[in-house]
């Protein structure tokens, strides 16, 4: 995140404002050796769309599906015209991965255009 702010008190006052703003983020750490560790946040953005290729077209949908889903966000696919029939059935498949599992079924659409 980029700061442009050299005030600690403001930086404090918007630093608190965004993680009201985002309560939902995911913080995780990682120890790189002995003495230094990171932190990282992580924050849903809500709705992630993408368009993918007509080849591959397994690869394709289930690579963004997957990392969007699994960061807590909802994804609207645009797949190929070429690939429509299998892009369709693997939402299929993916949406009733996520009802199995309790999710929203609506978190993974398809546009076909």
């Amino acid at each position: 995140m980029t700061k442009f702010i050299d005030d600690p008190q403001t930086e404090e006052r918007h630093e608190g404002d965004l993680k009201e703003k985002y309560r939902l983020a995911h913080v995780m750490e990682h120890k790189i050796n002995a003495s230094q560790k990171t932190q990282s946040e992580i924050y849903p953005l809500g709705a992630v769309g993408a368009i993918v290729s007509w080849n591959y077209p397994f690869y394709n949908l289930f690579n963004p599906v997957l990392v969007v889903v699994f960061s807590g966000n909802g994804i609207v696919v645009k797949v190929s015209e070429h690939a429509s029939w299998s892009g369709c059935f693997y939402v299929r498949i993916l949406q009733t991965a996520l009802v199995a599992i309790g999710a929203p079924e609506n978190l993974v659409k398809v546009i076909i255009v």
